[in-house]
């Protein structure tokens, strides 16, 4: 018992001791840790290289929102699809609404929406311009229109609050949900699209999604047979919702020598950066790669030209990749760029850009730290869009040979040199 005692004043001894040293570190060496920060600009050579390209369309899974209507060149188009629907025999005792929350809207008014019922089967996971099902495409074309039957003059609208109300006259919706409940069913659910009004091409709605609590209601009363007094009400959500998109990307997929990021068509931008021993304030006994990046991060200053940005109601979302191989600009042959050349580290975060901001401090710290300690090949860095395919979100930024100089991208590092006693 003895022994234990004077073990534990021992250890509580050296504890003051190293509690209460001056010292920068509890070993005895006095060292200068302080962390240095460095500017790297664009006229020193930062950019090896530069570019953007636009990737294939798709879905972004559990969307909040969904949209109907045309913008860049691109359209969309809302699908639904209701199930739990009644047996057949129903009837219906008044005109069926559909309602549907807006969520956000873009030179909507005077804006035409029209109806169609989709002629074939689709699944909101894999449902896109081209694709129906997982590796099943569309029979017929949504180019043309012939994907759907459209339901012309049979449609009331009208406009409540924040709220779209469609009616659809009861002898119809008889016949279409009849349609549905079918062993084989004749139509597989709703599409909404748009005509462009008054030659405009920059139209659309956003709608709530069955992803949020204020998703499409379809509503209407029916009895089970014609000699049943008891109305039973059908209000659901759909069980399936997503929206499908025209644009396919530029040809060739390289949309120049520009540092774009977009949602819809998913816009993506490929940058090289040299990181030289030179750009760094380091001492003559210290190798660039011993040093510890704290911080890194690319400021880049986006575009104030109307046709250089479109916002949403929500902020951007940017996240960084290394490339597993060079992708030159001289190898556009070799986009788009496939998920297996593609890397991330854990510790990598995602960079927010809101309505406000006139740049975006985009955190590339694990890149750098992995290029300049050798433990990857640099090959560049990837930087796209959390929310592709989300929306019609984009925005482009001032390049490395930007007339303004004071918008030129630059890296800021923070790093630390490593401990070397004397």
């Amino acid at each position: 018992m003895r022994i234990v005692t004077l073990i534990t004043l021992i250890i509580l001894t050296l504890v003051m001791i190293f509690g209460c040293s001056t010292r920068k570190n509890i070993i005895g060496e006095d060292s200068d840790l302080e962390p240095n920060v460095v500017e790297i600009k664009a006229e020193q050579g930062l950019f090896e290289y530069y570019y953007s390209y636009e990737n294939e369309t798709g879905n972004f899974m559990r969307n909040t929102k969904s949209i109907t209507g045309h913008f860049r060149g691109n359209e969309s188009i809302t699908l639904l699809r209701f199930t739990n629907l009644p047996d057949s025999g129903f009837v219906l005792t008044e005109d069926p609404t559909l309602t549907l929350k807006i969520r956000n809207n873009y030179n909507a008014e005077g804006m035409t929406l029209r109806f169609g019922l989709i002629r074939q089967n689709w699944h909101h996971f894999f449902a896109t311009w081209e694709q129906a099902e997982e590796n099943i495409e569309w029979e017929l074309s949504w180019d043309d229109q012939s994907a759907m039957e459209i339901l012309d003059g049979l449609l009331g609208m009208v406009t409540e609050e924040d709220s779209l109300v469609i009616t659809i006259p009861s002898v119809k919706m008889q016949d279409i949900i009849e349609g549905w409940i079918q062993e084989e069913p004749e139509s597989y659910g709703l599409a909404i699209f748009s005509e462009v009004s008054n030659g405009r091409n920059d139209q659309y709605v956003e709608f709530y999604s069955r992803e949020t609590t204020n998703g499409p209601i379809l509503n209407f009363e029916y009895y089970t047979a014609e000699t049943d007094t008891i109305i039973y009400t059908y209000e659901r959500m759909p069980l399936q919702q997503t929206f499908i998109n025209s644009k396919k990307p530029v040809e060739g997929y390289y949309a120049g020598e520009e540092i774009i990021i977009g949602n819809i068509v998913p816009t993506r931008s490929v940058i090289k950066l040299n990181l030289e021993e030179d750009s760094f304030d380091l001492p003559p006994n210290i190798d660039l790669k011993m040093i510890t990046v704290n911080r890194a991060d690319l400021i880049v200053h986006r575009k104030t030209d109307e046709d250089m940005y479109h916002f949403t109601v929500e902020p951007f979302e940017f996240y960084p990749y290394y490339l597993l191989e060079e992708f030159a600009p001289s190898e556009t042959e070799k986009l788009p760029i496939e998920a297996e050349n593609i890397g991330n580290f854990t510790t990598t975060v995602t960079s927010f850009f809101g309505v406000d901001a006139e740049y975006v401090s985009l955190n590339i710290t694990p890149i750098v730290q992995a290029h300049i300690s050798e433990i990857k090949e640099n090959f560049g860095l990837l930087i796209t869009s959390s929310l592709e395919n989300k929306d019609n979100g984009f925005i482009g930024f001032y390049t490395p040979d930007s007339v303004e100089i004071e918008k030129r991208p630059y890296l800021r590092v923070i790093y630390t040199l490593p401990f070397l006693p004397e």
